[in-house]
């Protein structure tokens, strides 16, 4: 089973995710904020992180520079959550080193067709 770590504060997105990663072989793993992000990380490796950048208050986009300057040599798959229409802010992500994007709600056909190819370029 492959472990994520979900950064986003929103208790809705932990209920909607949480049966359909498990479904498909994921154990997630959700922290609300930056600080319980770094301190999940500093404990252990993910397979995958999952971060919110629709929240104003999570600081999203500043704290993807901060995951990406943890371990530049690492190459964390990181995707990002966007919200609907926001093409500027994703291409942003992506040049600060986002691996993708996807659109927040989560669509879930879009979601296993990522990790799907995700997992097929996976290293591990």
């Amino acid at each position: 089973m492959k472990d994520i770590l979900i950064i986003d504060p929103c208790p809705q997105t932990r209920l909607c995710l949480t049966p359909f990663l498990k479904e498909q072989g994921y154990e997630p793993n959700f922290v609300p904020d930056a600080p319980s992000a770094l301190a999940a990380l500093w404990e252990r490796p993910f397979d995958l992180i999952l971060l919110d950048t629709t929240e104003p208050a999570l600081e999203g986009e500043k704290l993807l520079t901060t995951l990406r300057g943890l371990d530049p040599e690492r190459k964390q798959t990181l995707v990002a959550f966007v919200g609907r229409g926001e093409l500027e802010k994703e291409r942003r992500l992506l040049d600060k080193g986002a691996t993708a994007c996807l659109t927040k709600p989560v669509d879930f056909h879009d979601m296993t067709m990522l990790l799907d190819g995700l997992a097929a370029i996976s290293p591990r």
